[in-house]
């Protein structure tokens, strides 16, 4: 058996070599050599000329089916003829670029507030493709006053919808409720860069992605926050079924994940692997609760969570990212939240690392109840749990209890081969 220190170190090391890879820069671009450049319309990217109206004139007369536009190199500025968009789209709609950081749309300077970069929020629209360019907010040259009623996504999408791709595209200077928003089914992004404004002074609540649609694919982008920073709240949240969530890199986060079963059915068949989360104060938050008319059934039911890395930087956090208050106790893992009302079934959690800092203080453990590097505990006494097992985790200095659950009925809860390191830690300095 390992002791704490070569765990650590694992544990370390594997998330630093992830964390210092650079992202990809160019992707499917070559597919699409013969697309059509929105030059023609009279887009400069210059870095100067505002071409808002020149890229509109693009989309528009490409046509409303099988749209392919190429964003050319350089850094084209746009800005928000409305404070509901920025540009009108239209299903079918691709667009792509020669890759991150070589083909660019900047938000203007002072440019104001805007809901929606591509497309009305709330509207139907299917099959789109995003590829192989960077959308520079510019937040730190154009800061919201207050993000209510404007949310400043990229993207936001009904439950209506239907395919939607984005693929090695970057996203600079993020100051917003969301980045991606999408109801619709077979979302999937993947390689992406999501980079925040970190010297932001706004507090607001914000899931860089939100991800309310069944059969949806997140796998390989990376996620950079910063401990304490206005807005550095949660990176994914998802509501629906059929989902596959891998080799995703998130730092600086207080909440890694939440992963819902709130939502209009069952949450079945979701798939949390591979992905590393560092620097955050609540890792992977899984939701069971009652939604609309969904108040019978099961929140979370068919859920596997294995092979991923957490590295919790607990005692580091001071600042609840939504409001600017204090932050006060609770840290976990990987964790049921405990207002559960809906019962959960079917969930293996297998082969994770969890760690978490040392504390310094007596107090620190706010509460033995709620803190745990990996469980369940049932706040209401409302809310059983069925056929759930626990096996071949690593949790290192949980501030409590290494693994709990404690649900108020069930069946077939199996604990198994797990190895726990110093919970209920505490260092003297």
């Amino acid at each position: 058996m390992l002791n704490a220190t070569l765990l650590r170190f694992f544990v370390l090391a594997l998330a630093t070599a992830i964390l210092s890879c650079p992202p990809l820069t160019r992707g499917v671009v070559a597919a699409f050599s013969n697309v059509p450049d929105v030059r023609a319309k009279g887009v400069s990217c210059d870095g100067v000329t505002d071409d808002t109206a020149a890229f509109q004139s693009a989309i528009d007369g490409a046509g409303s089916t099988g749209t392919e536009l190429m964003i050319p190199s350089g850094v084209c500025i746009i800005s928000p003829p409305t404070a509901n968009y920025v540009f009108r789209i239209h299903s079918g709609l691709r667009v792509h670029g020669h890759g991150m950081g070589i083909s660019v749309l900047k938000m203007k300077d002072h440019a104001g507030d805007y809901t929606v970069v591509f497309g009305e929020f709330g509207a139907t629209y299917n099959n789109l493709t995003f590829s192989d360019f960077t959308i520079d907010y510019n937040d730190k040259n154009n800061p919201a006053a207050a993000l209510t009623p404007h949310g400043r996504l990229a993207i936001g999408t009904n439950q209506q919808s239907s395919g939607m791709t984005w693929q090695h595209v970057e996203f600079r200077d993020i100051g917003s409720i969301n980045v991606i928003y999408s109801g619709g089914d077979l979302t999937e992004v993947t390689s992406c860069r999501f980079v925040l404004n970190r010297a932001s002074t706004l507090y607001h609540d914000h899931s860089t992605l939100y991800i309310a649609a069944n059969r949806a694919v997140i796998s390989n982008n990376v996620f950079k926050g910063q401990i304490n920073a206005p807005g550095a709240v949660t990176a994914i949240e998802t509501h629906g079924g059929a989902q596959t969530i891998s080799g995703n890199v998130i730092d600086g986060y207080l909440i890694g994940m939440n992963v819902t079963g709130v939502a209009r059915t069952d949450s079945e068949g979701i798939a949390i692997t591979g992905n590393s989360i560092t620097n955050g104060y609540y890792g992977i938050v899984l939701w069971s609760n009652i939604y609309r008319s969904h108040t019978q059934g099961y929140g979370l039911a068919g859920l596997t969570i294995t092979g991923n890395i957490l590295r919790l930087t607990h005692t580091l956090w001071k600042t609840n990212t939504v409001t600017g208050a204090k932050v006060i106790g609770n840290t976990t893992g990987i964790a049921i939240n405990p207002t559960a009302t809906l019962p959960v079934r079917t969930v293996l959690i297998a082969n994770n690392a969890v760690e978490f800092d040392l504390e310094s203080s007596a107090d620190a453990p706010f509460s033995a109840a709620s803190e745990m590097g990996i469980g369940y505990w049932d706040s209401t006494n409302s809310t059983p749990s069925f056929n759930i097992k626990i096996t071949g985790n690593i949790v290192i200095n949980a501030p409590a209890s290494g693994i709990r659950w404690a649900s108020s009925g069930g069946d077939n809860i199996e604990i198994s081969d797990n190895t726990i390191i110093n919970a209920g830690s505490l260092v003297v300095l």
